[in-house]
């Protein structure tokens, strides 16, 4: 057993390092030093499926610096867990790694680094993810072994149901099993009990999930498709937190690669090589057009194509078209008295030729492309044009959301009862002869009726909260108390103005002694408005859950903050 004394560590009272940096800065330069980085030594083959963007090369982490002394070790044992990725491969994984695991050792390097964990991501093949008696259930099942707050899930290419024979793209976290490119779950259905998207109540403690998606060009409709609707994904974890798309951080991306995969077949799209036989078919046809206008002298092409005299030829213009280095011509016109002419021509409004390569399709739509990663030099039929949709997920409390969801579904109730008991005020004031009923009947009618549709708005609420997103019996109940609050206030308008209408007729036969003075009509003014601007909210809210609670109204924060806050 080691001398207790040999376990002392030395404050390095001498080391700039440690007497001169503080330590905020000293952590900083050994979080450079310990980051993870692609070893250009060790490069990856371009066919091989786990080549692709960020892995082109195996990782490396230099660790020297953790054997330079005791102190430094103490510094910077816990900072390559904690701020690198910890990757694992199911399956088909680099040649240097066998199959990177969590760790689960019980010795302290290893519990060191299953504490520290930070970031996981794992490169998933489809039917891992959704297997129900392993795969990324039973990957949930070991979080509690280690507990980080970054997640994230890369579905390549190669990793989709039958991808080689172009099967159609599924994916649908609701579903137990493979799902179908059919039938896909409602936006507000529930997990069914084995699927993928229910393991996620066994995770405590995550912050951000991240799924990576990954496709050929050609498959891009499918891919968006899929994309669009998990727009109405959450994610439900064990400690109360739900996990919501955040829609700004959704980011799409290309790159190039090898169409060999890791078994040297070659997986060439058909509609690869009719494209290349269409360009072929178009360059043909150009080279000859060039060359049947194409004469040695613009003489030769009057002599040939041309009936004027002598003295008219040197007026004549003989089309001919000269190509430049950009593989554009430029119009040029004879001679004109032995002097060559180039005369501009009109510009062509003709549309713009549509790309006609993947990579251009992709650039044209607005992806940006990965030229580090991607290969050069390989004919375009021997190459893949990749396409990836990255979505990011972020965690928010339950609680918070369930009292701003309250207070929004409270606070006009508030503002309309003082309207109503306003107005059958102002309707003692002004006469109540006028009136078709006692003015206390405007409060006495017009309240109970807000209270019920706050009721049905508020056992809506309820039902989706507890079904956690799951009912669409809370979004019909939740709207029809809108509705309800609509039709009441539309009824409530539609009295007032007939009151204001018969008090105007009355005052034609008996006029008022006293006159309204300025204030109290400014008064009943922004008193109108007041009520008008709470029934656009209301209809506001019908449509913005017309789509359930996931959909595009609600997301948007503009119309949120004009139409719900101010």
């Amino acid at each position: 057993m080691p001398d207790q004394a040999s376990w002392i560590i030395n404050p390095q009272s001498d080391s700039p390092l440690f007497t001169i940096l503080p330590p905020e800065l000293r952590n900083h330069i050994f979080q450079l030093a310990l980051t993870a980085y692609e070893d250009p030594t060790r490069r990856y083959k371009q066919s091989a499926c786990y080549f692709r963007p960020g892995y082109t090369c195996a990782h490396k982490i230099d660790t020297a610096l953790l054997a330079t002394c005791r102190l430094i070790y103490s510094e910077t044992a816990t900072i390559p867990a904690s701020i690198n990725e910890h990757v694992s491969w199911y399956y088909r994984p680099p040649p240097d790694i066998s199959k990177n695991e969590i760790p689960l050792g019980t010795s302290p390097a290893s519990l060191i680094r299953r504490r520290n964990l930070r970031t996981i991501h794992l490169f998933a093949q489809q039917y891992w993810l959704e297997g129900a008696n392993g795969g990324f259930a039973g990957f949930t099942g070991l979080w509690n072994f280690a507990q980080p707050t970054r997640l994230l899930i890369t579905i390549r290419h190669t990793d989709w149901w039958w991808w080689e024979v172009e099967a159609p793209l599924a994916l649908d976290p609701k579903q137990e099993g493979r799902p179908s490119s059919e039938k896909h779950s409602r936006a507000l259905g529930p997990f069914e009990p084995e699927s993928w998207g229910s393991e996620f109540r066994k995770i405590e403690g995550l912050e951000r999930f991240e799924l990576e998606l990954e496709t050929v060009e050609s498959k891009r409709h499918e891919l968006d498709a899929i994309v669009d609707r998990a727009k109405g994904w959450k994610f439900f974890l064990g400690d109360g937190h739900v996990l919501l798309l955040n829609r700004s951080k959704t980011r799409r991306a290309g790159w190039v690669g090898e169409s060999l995969n890791a078994h040297s077949r070659d997986w060439i799209a058909g509609e690869m090589l009719e494209e290349e036989e269409e360009d072929d078919e178009e360059e043909q046809s150009a080279t000859n057009t060039e060359q049947a206008v194409m004469t040695d002298s613009p003489d030769e092409t009057l002599a040939a194509g041309s009936s004027a005299t002598p003295e008219e030829e040197s007026h004549v213009l003989a089309h001919v078209t000269i190509p430049t280095d950009d593989d554009t011509t430029i119009p040029y016109f004879g001679v004109e008295n032995g002097t060559p002419a180039c005369i501009p021509q009109a510009q062509d409004d003709s549309p713009q030729k549509a790309p006609s390569t993947a990579k251009e399709r992709l650039k044209a739509a607005g992806v940006v492309f990965d030229e580090a990663a991607s290969v050069q030099g390989l004919p375009e039929e021997r190459t893949w044009t990749y396409y990836i949709v990255k979505l990011t997920w972020e965690a928010h409390q339950q609680v918070p959301m369930l009292m701003m969801s309250v207070c929004i579904t409270f606070a006009p109730t508030f503002y309309t009862a003082a309207i109503y008991i306003t107005l059958a005020k102002i309707v003692r004031y002004l006469g109540p002869e006028y009136a078709r009923f006692r003015p206390s009947l405007y409060y006495w009618i017009f309240i109970p009726a807000d209270i019920f549709s706050l009721v049905l708005q508020a056992v809506g609420g309820a039902l989706s909260s507890t079904s956690e997103g799951g009912s669409d019996a809370a979004v019909d109940v939740s709207i029809t108390g809108l509705a309800f609050q609509v039709f009441v206030i539309c009824v409530f308008i539609a009295l007032a103005i007939d009151y204001a209408w018969r008090y105007r007729k009355g005052q034609r036969v008996i006029p008022r002694t006293i006159p309204l003075s300025k204030k109290f009509k400014r008064f009943v003014l922004f008193l109108s408005i007041s009520i008008l601007f709470i029934l656009i909210r209301c209809i506001y809210r019908i449509d913005e859950l017309s789509d359930g609670y996931d959909g595009p109204l609600i997301h948007n924060e503009g119309l949120f903050i004009a139409l719900e806050g101010v």
